[in-house]
């Protein structure tokens, strides 16, 4: 099953507050402000690509509506 760029991104952000949770870890808040910027950024490159591969997909699609395209991608009911 494919994630969208914001499944995605909400599993970074969890596990950046699970590393912030361990005892041993010395992250500051700022670090981890950045990481999660930058993870912001690569999550709006997947959506890009995302739409990319959907354009095309679109072109040569037996799909009836969005939907169903939805639904049978991400395996969502």
């Amino acid at each position: 099953m494919k994630k969208t760029a914001v499944e995605w991104l909400i599993d970074e952000i969890k596990f950046a507050r699970n590393l912030c949770d361990e005892p041993s870890a010395e992250m500051d808040i700022w670090h981890t402000l950045d990481v999660l910027i930058a993870k912001g950024e690569e999550a709006k490159e997947r959506e890009k690509e995302s739409h990319r591969k959907t354009y095309h997909q679109g072109l040569n699609s037996n799909f009836q509506d969005f939907e169903q395209y939805y639904s049978e991608t991400f395996n969502i009911d």
